[in-house]
């Protein structure tokens, strides 16, 4: 206590181990925050269900090198399925900041927090979005350009808000009007009424996220009533 000296505890290649051990620290009343490359996941879904989700402990997950973007390392370390499983996860709160501000801003929402708590990182270099909001518990849906009529409505992820908002700036070259909305909490975006009342009706909408696109897709469209 008092000291970063022994904090640091070093699995190896053992997930499940690591999930394991972050669960028993939390049920012991510490804060334990485990860390590997996002795709890893997959292999300890059981204990983080199991020992983490269902019993509630305040593990604080990262996942680093999310999606398709991971350069030299190839498709065995591309994390593609991991957010649409973590969102299925019971307690979870699961977290993809925009830039570095929301991270840092959401990395203190979750260590304030009592609950499970996952957050997915990009390894690329990333701009920081302007915006005029800070990130709240409870709130999962911040618009990052507002348009009062718009054409067309994306909704992206992640590293996937900076593509977002350069294609409505491309659009509207062409005459086409957008609007750019960022969801940084899976279960707060589909829990709450935000999302409805963001998204004007018999607007398309283009869900962007570099994962696969059946997590923001299909509850999309279930949240607003539509068919594709």
């Amino acid at each position: 206590k008092g000291s970063p000296k022994g904090r640091h505890i070093r699995c190896g290649i053992r997930e499940q181990n690591m999930a394991g051990i972050s669960s028993g620290l939390a049920t012991c009343g510490k804060i334990p925050v485990m860390a590997t490359f996002d795709v890893f996941y997959n292999r300890m879904l059981d204990q983080i269900r199991q020992s983490i989700a269902i019993p509630k402990v305040p593990v604080k997950m990262i996942g680093t090198h999310a999606g398709l973007g991971v350069e030299q390392d190839g498709s065995s370390h591309q994390s593609v399925s991991v957010p649409t499983y973590m969102a299925a996860m019971p307690n979870v709160n699961c977290w993809e900041p925009a830039c570095a501000s929301e991270t840092e801003e959401i990395l203190d929402i979750m260590m304030e927090s009592n609950e499970p708590e996952y957050i997915r990182l990009t390894r690329h270099p990333v701009e920081e979005i302007d915006r005029d909001y800070k990130i709240v518990s409870g709130k999962g849906v911040y618009v990052v350009k507002e348009m009062p009529e718009p054409d067309v409505v994306f909704v992206g992820s992640g590293t996937m808000v900076q593509n977002c908002l350069e294609a409505s700036k491309k659009l509207e070259k062409d005459g086409i009007y957008s609007k750019v909305i960022n969801i940084n909490n899976y279960g707060e975006a589909y829990s709450r009424e935000d999302l409805e009342n963001e998204i004007p009706p018999y607007v398309g909408v283009v869900a962007v996220q570099d994962a696969n696109p059946s997590l923001h897709r299909d509850i999309i469209n279930r949240r607003l009533g539509r068919s594709n």
